[in-house]
Formats: structure tokens, C-alpha cells, sequence
């Protein structure tokens, strides 16, 4: 017996009650209560039928978006792992919600055969048929944090320093099934990253589903060609259609290793489509391979982004405890525990004593693995500190003591968010771009933080098309203020080009999503994105000649960072910014005194290319 809630707001009942009759006749039973309004307490019946449902379909409109009411429901059904989203109006889906494929329903006609129609047949069907139950991990109140799949600064950094590249082709075992295929063509893993790399301007996705038909061509499964040209066009559920039914061969035909292997890359496909497919995936990857540290690491991520710090937490320590589990996952384990107390939480202490774990594990197996964890951990930890010259000693020693298929943490990440702190701008748009394509090529996934760095970098270095392609990738990839951090990087790109109004009208679209979902992150992250608003309202200012504004406004940009721990050279970068702004506009005068500042700000935090690039600015500035 299938039974469903329905949760909605009071104004759109009659819109909604069509969607009731015509889930009534997919399942057993349909219950939706309208005599309920925004703000009532749950009764006892609202909420007995909220936790018997197999299904939580709420319904978002601009009521409903602000009705406390269908927050609390829709909560519990995506905590639950079975919220069924769709939407009128072409209302986006709250902060918090937007990991989970929200069908639009604006357009529907009422017939059974329109899209959404079966969009939504499709989810009530095969998920009654197939109910993946979430993992017993603590779902803990948290104190601000997003449960959003991918924030803006916080989790797109964490997302980064620890997103898996893609487990680089599958086992033999998953291309034998494929029969009659050519050994020369690419195979199935290498077909699916370029893909997702057909979501950049260089590589359409004509060109993806020529190579897609290609690489299966000998298949004796038409469904497979079909799943797989689909995605090419757009359809992202088909590959992880193909790579389930792959992962499942494997698991019945006993090869628990392949078979995690594609399930983990299944988890990894799903950040780009249905957040709650890919936890059940990695959950599946690491119940079959336990000690495999990409399942770990990807569930790890899932849950701290959907569930927060304290969930992750509790699934890491109860990871830990589990009594076969290796030193070196017990090590692996702690070095993520510790980057995510110093990124999430901002505590150093706890950050050090999670580090000390993993280093004592390394003494006692002296795994290489353990130790160059330990040392990127702590690279990260005095990144975020601006320790910049010993983050990079660190950076050096972990690369000193494991091969590249045996690093722990991609040393790229680390390595680039360290050279654009220390104002080496060009050193960290060389490693953005050769990373990034060698990633591509290898069938890997492309973490956020590279295409960020990639982008502004280039962007700041006037390398506008180059860094263009790593802007635009950034789409999609949520942030906790619905969108609001990529309209800041959209305006930049705009302002790079010389499109002053565009600039103006993304960052007005950027902060009325930032007031859309006001209240739902955390106060630093909020104060972090408000930073970033200010600094591209300073250089629009600046591009349209009002040095006097940018000035304002930069001042406050620095003010909005001061209580982070790497302000300095926050702090550093802004003014330099400012210093070129004011040269490019004929005013070298008011470029000085500024990048005087940055210079020595930079020296002080160990960035010494930043210094010497800003002392060179003031030397073509005139500056005494």
C-alpha cells in the first residue's frame, strides 16, 4: 500500500486539488488536509499521517514558500529521504530544499500524458517499488548552516578540498557486460564524464551523444543507448539509469569492489541532478566496500551538506567505531572531521585535535596516506588562518610522500586556494585551468572551488574568455542563498566584458534571493555573501567612474570580512583590487596608499608574489 501526504498552502487548494485526483490514481491512498492555515501547531492526525506516508508531495508556490507550515512538512519529508517536490508559477524551491528535482507543474492541462504528469507518475511508481531508507545517522539541530547541497563559500570550499574525481574508469567486470564493444572506443565511465564536461561551451552535447553511441554501440541493450543519448540531451537521470543497472550487475555477480566503485560514481552524477539518489547510491558504495575511502568521503559530504556539521559528524564517529574499520580509514575519517571543524564551525582547537589523531595513526602504521591527510588537513587549517607560507610547506610535504593515485585530498584544491590568497593570481588561474582539464580528460569530476578560482582569478588577471567557460559552469551548482552567490559571479563575468547593466541587474537578482531565503544559513556565511555583493557593487562603481563610491564600498566589503580568519588577506586582495580599478580610470593617485596597504599586507601573511605584484602596480602608478 502506497499512501501519500500532501503538503500545500490554503490560497492554491483548488490548483492543488486537481494534483490530489490525480495522484489518487496512482496510489493506494492520497491524504491532504485544507482546513489547516500557515502557523497552526501539528495535531496529533497531521502528524501521525505526515510520518506514515511513503511520499511527502509538497507543492511550492509563492504561498507556500513562505508558510511556515508547509516548511515544517516538507522538512520532515526530505530528513525522511521522500519528499516529492513540484512547483506553479515557476516558483524555485526554498533554501534547504533544492537538492531534490522539483518538477514544474505551471503549464499543466490536467492530462495524464504531459510531462510533469508522468514526471511525477514516474517518481510515486519506482520509488514504491524500490524505497531506499535513509542511514541511521543523527540528524541533529545545527546552529544556522544550509541544508542545501552546495553552499556558496563554506561548502563549495569544503565540496572542493575533499570532491572525489570520478572513480577513473569502471571495473572490467562492468564492460563485459557491454557485448560486441569495440575495445578501442571510450568506455562507459569516460563517455559519462565527458557528458557532464558537455555542460561547458567546449564541448556540446552533440558531440557528447555521438561519443555516447559510440562507446555502447556494440550493446545489445537498447535501453542503454537510448538512457545514454538522452542525457546528452540534457537528461542527467539516464546515465545514472545506466550506471545503476551497471552497479547492480556487478553486485549479483559478487564483485562488491566494482560494484562500489559504480555506485560511488553514481553518487557523484547525482550533486549535478537528485541529491537524495546520490546518498542512497554512496550509502549502497560504502555498505559494499566498507574501507573504501571515495564512498566515505562522497556520503560523508552528502549528508554534512543536506543534514549539517552535527549529522556528519555523528556518521563519522559512528564510521570510526566500527569494529573492523582500518587505521587508515579511522585516519581519513578524522582529517575530514578536522577540515570541516575549522571550515563549518571555525574551531581551530577541535580542528588541531583531530589532526593529532590522524598523526598518531600515521606513527603507528606509517601509511603514507595517513600522513599526507595529516598534512592537508593542516594546509587547510593554516590556509584558513592565512598561515599562507607554512599551509604551502604543507602543501609540499603531503605531495612529498604519496604517488598521485595514492593522495588522499586532491592537492590542486589546496594548493590553488593557497596561491590566490597569497595574491599570486596567476599561479592559481595556471592551476585552475591545467587541473581542471586534466580532470576532464580523465573522467573526473570538476570541483567547485577550481572552477571558482579558475573564474575569478582569470577574471581579476583580465583573461575574460579564458576564465568565461569556468564561470558558467558554476551554474547549477546550488549555494545557500538560492542562487544568490552565482549571480555575483554571473555579474562579474558581465562587468569583465563590459556589460555595466547586466552587472547591476545580476546583483540586484543576487540580493533579492539573498532576502528570499534571509534567516536560513549561517550569520558568517550571510556576512560572507553580503562581502561579496558589496565588492562587485565597488566595482561597478568603479567601472562607471565613481571612484569615490567603489572606495565606500570596498571599505565596507572590508569591514563585512573583518571577523573572518583569513581577513588579511581578504583584506589584501580587496585593496589591490581597488589600486588597479583606480589606475584603469586615470586616477594613479588614489592607487597608492592602497597598494601600499596590500603589499605589506601581503608580506605579512606570506604571500610574497601578491606583494611583489602590488609594488610593481604602484610603480607604474607613479607612486613615490
Amino acid at each position: 500500500m502506497t499512501r501519500i501526504f500532501v503538503s500545500y498552502a490554503r490560497e492554491d487548494k483548488d490548483r492543488v486539488a486537481k494534483i490530489v485526483a490525480f495522484a489518487g490514481a496512482i496510489v493506494d491512498e492520497v491524504w491532504w488536509d485544507d482546513r489547516l492555515v500557515a502557523g497552526e501547531s501539528f495535531t496529533e492526525e497531521t502528524e501521525r499521517r505526515l510520518n506514515e506516508a511513503d511520499f511527502v508531495v509538497v507543492v511550492w508556490t509563492p504561498n507556500s514558500v513562505r508558510s511556515k507550515w508547509v516548511l515544517d512538512e516538507a522538512a520532515v519529508g526530505r530528513d525522511a529521504g521522500k519528499l516529492v517536490p513540484l512547483s506553479f508559477d515557476g516558483q524555485a524551491p526554498p533554501l534547504g530544499f533544492r537538492h531534490v528535482h522539483c518538477t514544474d507543474f505551471s503549464g499543466w492541462r490536467g492530462g495524464g500524458d504531459e510531462r510533469c504528469a508522468l514526471a511525477l507518475k514516474e517518481a510515486l511508481t519506482r520509488g514504491a517499488k524500490a524505497r531506499v531508507e535513509p542511514a541511521p545517522v543523527a540528524s541533529a539541530p545545527r546552529a544556522g548552516l544550509s541544508q542545501r547541497r552546495l553552499l556558496w563559500r563554506l561548502a563549495f570550499a569544503v565540496l572542493g578540498v575533499f570532491a572525489i574525481a570520478l572513480v577513473g574508469g569502471l571495473m572490467v567486470g562492468a564492460l563485459s557486460i557491454l557485448k560486441g564493444r569495440d575495445a578501442n572506443a571510450p568506455s562507459i565511465a569516460e563517455v559519462t564524464a565527458d557528458l557532464i564536461a558537455g555542460r561547458t561551451p567546449d564541448d556540446p552535447y552533440a558531440a557528447a551523444a555521438k561519443r555516447a553511441v559510440e562507446a555502447i554501440g556494440g550493446s545489445d541493450r537498447a535501453e542503454d543507448r537510448a538512457a545514454l543519448s538522452s542525457f546528452a540531451a540534457g537528461d542527467e537521470t539516464g546515465a545514472l539509469d545506466i550506471l545503476e543497472r551497471l552497479a547492480g550487475d556487478l553486485e549479483r555477480a559478487g564483485d562488491k569492489n566494482a560494484a562500489a566503485e559504480a555506485y560511488t560514481r553514481v553518487g557523484a552524477i547525482a550533486l549535478l541532478v537528485d541529491q537524495g539518489r546520490g546518498l542512497a547510491a554512496r550509502r549502497k558504495a560504502l555498505e559494499l566496500s566498507p574501507e573504501s575511502l571515495p564512498a566515505f568521503q562522497g556520503l560523508f559530504f552528502d549528508i554534512f551538506l543536506m543534514r549539517g556539521y552535527e549529522a556528519a559528524a555523528a556518521f563519522a564517529e559512528e564510521a570510526i567505531a566500527r569494529r573492523d574499520a582500518s587505521d587508515r580509514f579511522k585516519g581519513y575519517a578524522y582529517a575530514h572531521l578536522a577540515i570541516i571543524a575549522m571550515d563549518a564551525m571555525r574551531d581551530e582547537a577541535l580542528a588541531e585535535e583531530r589532526i593529532a589523531r590522524v598523526r598518531a595513526l600515521f606513527e603507528r602504521t606509517k601509511d603514507p596516506i595517513l600522513e599526507a591527510a595529516a598534512l592537508y588537513a593542516a594546509a587547510t587549517v593554516d590556509w584558513r588562518r592565512d598561515r599562507l607560507a607554512e599551509a604551502e610547506r604543507e602543501a609540499d610535504a603531503a605531495d612529498a610522500v604519496t604517488k598521485d593515485g595514492e593522495r588522499a585530498f586532491p592537492a590542486e584544491v589546496v594548493r590553488s586556494r593557497i596561491k590566490f590568497s597569497q595574491g599570486d593570481w596567476e599561479g592559481a588561474f595556471a592551476i585552475g585551468l591545467s587541473s581542471l582539464e586534466a580532470r576532464r580528460r580523465a573522467g573526473g569530476f570538476l570541483p567547485t572551488p577550481l572552477l571558482q578560482i579558475a573564474c575569478r582569478s582569470g577574471l581579476f588577471l583580465g583573461e575574460v574568455e579564458n576564465a568565461a567557460p569556468y564561470c558558467a559552469a558554476q551554474e547549477g551548482r546550488s549555494d545557500q542563498s538560492g542562487g544568490a552567490g552565482f549571480r555575483i559571479v554571473s555579474g562579474e563575468l558581465a562587468l569583465a566584458r563590459g556589460d555595466v547593466a547586466k552587472a547591476r541587474s545580476e546583483l540586484s537578482a543576487s540580493r533579492a534571493l539573498a532576502g528570499e531565503n534571509a534567516g536560513t544559513g549561517s550569520a558568517g556565511e550571510a556576512a560572507i555573501l553580503f562581502a561579496e555583493q558589496l565588492r562587485l557593487e565597488a566595482a561597478i562603481a568603479a567601472a562607471a567612474g565613481d571612484l569615490d563610491g567603489a572606495q565606500s564600498l570596498i571599505w565596507r566589503h572590508i569591514d563585512a570580512v573583518a571577523g573572518e580568519p583569513n581577513a588579511r588577506s581578504l583584506r589584501a586582495g580587496a585593496l589591490r583590487l581597488y589600486g588597479l580599478w583606480a589606475m584603469k580610470r586615470g586616477a594613479p593617485e588614489r592607487a597608492c596608499a592602497p597598494l601600499q596597504e596590500s603589499a605589506e599586507l601581503y608580506a605579512a601573511v606570506g604571500g610574497a608574489a601578491g606583494a611583489a605584484a602590488a609594488r610593481a602596480a604602484r610603480a607604474k602608478a607613479g607612486c613615490k
